[in-house]
């Protein structure tokens, strides 16, 4: 379990969260919504350590992140997929997940699952990462990130720019690493891919987690998305 408690971050002396709060199962996949500027991405990259933490606990299980360099928390079985993907974009498909796997054992195994898990790259891999289309760039950041075998998976905004087949695919595979117990959090716009298969939606405001509400019930209380979204 990943645990967000009252959570201070930003850039430089410009804050933007404040005591924002979440957690997010194991199991689960817990979608983080709100308007542009709420504070989603700084969100995820205070997670990861590349933002100070002004104030607040970020714990997964007994590890305090918070204590840690940004190495260990990848190291602590915590994975990061960036909006926009950040691949090394003049390597090969090969070389960008010979990235993923540089401290992870067993890695001709665990090459194997990923390439069984996205099947398109195994006819990429010596292909450079910047001539793919942009769902196979999805599919290669979210290899990447997978090759360390997280226990977490934090998503910016994955379906970007896609087209609606890889969209479906990049959510089979969101599926997939739920139903494989690792504790999910998305970042996305795309109302009807949160509803499809988020547990639950926690609505950023401002730097501030304003609520945490299950999707069945906000199926039956789509004025939340009004309200919180302008939607």
């Amino acid at each position: 379990m990943l645990n967000l408690s009252n959570l201070q971050s930003g850039y430089g002396a410009v804050q933007v969260l404040f005591d924002l709060s979440l957690t997010a199962n194991a199991g689960e996949i817990t979608c983080i919504m709100g308007r542009n500027g709420a504070g989603k991405t700084t969100t995820l990259k205070t997670i990861m350590g590349l933002l100070p933490l002004m104030s607040g606990k970020i714990t997964l299980n007994d590890t305090d992140l918070a204590t840690i360099p940004p190495h260990q928390i990848s190291q602590s079985g915590v994975a990061y997929v960036p909006q926009g993907r950040r691949l090394f974009s003049e390597l090969t498909v090969a070389q960008n997940l010979d990235v993923g796997l540089l401290h992870t054992p067993n890695k001709s195994d665990i090459r194997e699952e990923l390439l069984t898990l996205f099947p398109r790259l195994r006819d990429r891999l010596k292909q450079q990462a910047d001539t793919l289309s942009g769902g196979e760039q999805q599919m290669l950041a979210m290899a990447r990130a997978l090759a360390i075998k997280p226990s977490v998976l934090l998503l910016d905004e994955p379906t970007e720019g896609l087209q609606p087949s890889m969209i479906d695919l990049i959510r089979d595979v969101v599926l997939k690493m739920k139903a494989q117990n690792l504790a999910v959090i998305l970042v996305e716009q795309r109302i009807d891919a949160v509803l499809s298969i988020a547990d639950q939606v926690v609505f950023v405001e401002n730097g501030r987690s304003l609520e945490t509400t299950d999707t069945d019930a906000l199926r039956n209380e789509p004025e939340k998305l009004h309200r919180y979204l302008g939607v």
